[in-house]
């Protein structure tokens, strides 16, 4: 077989598949070409047939035809994929959608609404007739649903409306008022997210118009409250500034230990009084403000290494002078020795202490070495102890008097010991006990002067009670009230009704039980003042009151009163209620006032 016949089957086949357009037929170019090549016989021209260029441009175009038309099938079936995603997505959103609505969740319908409607937009065709239909139901039943949500929702911006109205004029403090009405704002906000409106924006109707309105108004008179607080937080905050300006300002190698002291004093009222600075700023002050106090720390605990070893060299310096025989210039050098630990300065003040016994222990056994001196010195100390235990004993005898004595002499005795300058521990825990004594018998009789108003008070109501209840016989009663000094808390109130409960016919708790809403109040108003608890039932009461007395100071409309005013007020406000039916209110009475008394300044 020749080699030309694996090629015309080659293109018989490509022909067959891709079959190519009509060729018209090829007339004779040359009519003058030699007879002897028109002659040729059958054989030789199919031998001579030029089949390769023939061949190749027909290969070409068969495999161009066959790549265009898969490239338009790979691409149908692409957008038929596709579509049918989306119709596949488009059906899973109107059943969400539907369940939604199903469900009665209004946030979740205009959830799926909303991402139902740009998936459809999204599609930018028609989707199937049975979605259709589906999709109508659900519509009509959702707009049903979010008229009904809508009424709801109005009920509740109506009650907001009006608790923000109620804000104008309450006299609640403008960080309360703040906080109220960003509580309103943000339920508002839910309330109109809710119903599908933008987050970004106010829905337009009239409750909105209305709220807004409301907030503004209820936040008008604390604008100035929280202009001011800006302003003082801004001042603050420049304070912490300086101070960390001037930590920083501060050179490594600087040894102003006092202006290095002062610095860190301001860091560490910084630190303290940080809570005065804006709220979004504490982190990073806190932050930078204990960096420079660890650095300041540093340095300072540095300083004072330094004052202890060198203090530690004049302690073995002092120690080595009262070694063997005494040295002549032991007694100067232990002066100098002095001069230096005074040069050397303060380093902390347990450490110096207990430095600056051992130090002192080495040079008082140099000096103790010396006959004369220590003779004298003897003598002196024994003079001077004596004086200071005559001293110890004239404290004493203050502190053990009856009354209390007088300034005049105690500051003698105190100048004359702060003159002597005692070093003796003994007699200074001696004098200084004596003085805590002294004290606390001044406080005694100070404080017994206090109590004694209300205990006449006490002693006399019991009394009162006494005849009220018929618990002694009048004339008894009369004795012993006679026996009770007259007090200067509520005296005529008191004398009325002992007078009248013994020339009573019967006891007044024979008389019916009535409302003791008035003891209750009064006795509230003791335990707040003595800050005990009260008892659970009268728990509403109390806070009730409290509000009461929170309210009238914060309009400004009850003045000052000192507490022991306050206290013989509420006694004075009890004698003169009608006498208590229930034994439990004298004796729950008594317990404060006893709490009432120790709580006063």
């Amino acid at each position: 077989m020749r080699a030309t016949e694996p090629v015309r089957e080659i293109v018989a086949e490509a022909e067959a598949d891709f079959p190519s357009p009509a060729v018209e037929p090829i007339e004779q170019a040359d009519t003058d070409a030699p007879s002897s090549v028109q002659a040729s016989s059958p054989a030789d021209a199919a031998s001579n047939e030029p089949v390769l260029p023939v061949v190749e441009p027909l290969l070409a175009q068969a495999r161009f035809t066959a790549s265009v038309n898969a490239a338009n099938e790979s691409k149908q079936q692409e957008e038929a994929r596709k579509r049918q995603s989306r119709i596949e997505h488009i059906e899973k959103l109107v059943s969400d959608f539907e369940t939604a609505v199903e469900a009665g969740s209004a946030t979740r319908a205009h959830a799926a609404h909303a991402e139902l409607a740009l998936a459809r937009k999204n599609a930018g065709e028609a989707i199937p007739r049975s979605m259709t239909r589906r999709l109508a139901e659900a519509e009509h039943r959702y707009a049903e649903l979010s008229q009904w949500q809508h009424w709801s929702d109005n009920q509740r911006r109506k009650q907001l409306c009006e608790s923000i109205e109620e804000l104008v004029g309450s006299g609640l403090h403008p960080d309360a008022i703040a906080t109220r009405v960003r509580e309103a704002q943000a339920e508002w906000t839910r309330l109109d997210a809710a119903e599908g409106h933008a987050p970004s924006g106010h829905a337009v109707h009239g409750w909105a118009r209305r709220f807004h309105a409301a907030c503004r108004h209820a936040l008008e008179p604390a604008k100035t409250y929280f202009r001011k607080r800006h302003e003082l937080r801004k001042t603050h905050a420049q304070v912490v500034t300086s101070a960390l300006e001037n930590a920083a300002a501060l050179p490594d190698d600087a040894n102003d230990w006092a202006l290095i002291a002062t610095t860190r004093h301001a860091i560490v009222d910084c630190l303290r009084t940080l809570d005065r600075v804006d709220p979004h700023e504490r982190k990073t002050f806190a932050r930078n403000l204990k960096a420079a106090l660890t650095r300041l720390d540093a340095r300072v605990a540095q300083h004072h290494a330094e004052i202890e070893s060198a203090k530690a060299a004049l302690i073995a310096e002092a120690q080595a002078l009262t070694a063997g025989t005494m040295q002549r210039g032991a007694v100067a050098a232990a002066r100098a020795l002095q001069q230096r630990w005074r040069d050397a300065g303060n380093g902390r003040r347990d450490r110096d202490q207990a430095q600056w016994k051992i130090f002192r222990a080495a040079l008082d056994a140099v000096f103790g070495k010396l006959d004369a001196e220590r003779s004298e010195r003897t003598q002196r100390d024994s003079e001077s102890r004596a004086q200071a235990e005559a001293l110890c004993n004239d404290m004493e005898n203050l502190a053990r008097a009856t009354t209390r004595p007088s300034r005049a002499e105690v500051a003698r005795v105190e100048s004359a010991w702060e003159a002597m300058g005692t070093r003796d521990e003994s007699l200074l825990r001696r004098f200084r006990a004596a003085q805590a004594d002294l004290r606390e018998a001044g406080t005694r009789i100070e404080r017994a002067s206090r109590r004694a108003p209300y205990e006449t008070w006490l002693a006399r109501y019991r009394l009162c009670r006494s005849a009220e209840r018929a618990l002694d016989s009048p004339d008894a009663l009369r004795v012993k009230w006679s026996a009770t000094p007259d007090g200067e808390i509520a005296s005529a109130a008191l004398a009325a009704r002992f007078e009248a409960a013994c020339g009573a016919a019967e006891p007044a708790d024979s008389i019916a039980d009535g409302d003791d809403d008035a003891f209750r109040d009064v006795l509230v108003r003791l335990e707040i003042f003595a800050g005990v608890e009260s008892p659970r039932e009268d728990h509403e009461r109390r806070r009730a009151l409290q509000v009461e007395r929170l309210s009238a100071r914060l309009r400004g409309s009850t003045a000052s009163v000192p507490p022991h005013q306050e206290l013989a007020a509420l006694l004075a406000l009890w004698t003169d209620l009608a006498p208590p039916a229930s034994p439990a209110l004298d004796a729950r009475l008594e317990r404060d006032l006893a709490t009432a008394i120790e709580s006063l300044p």
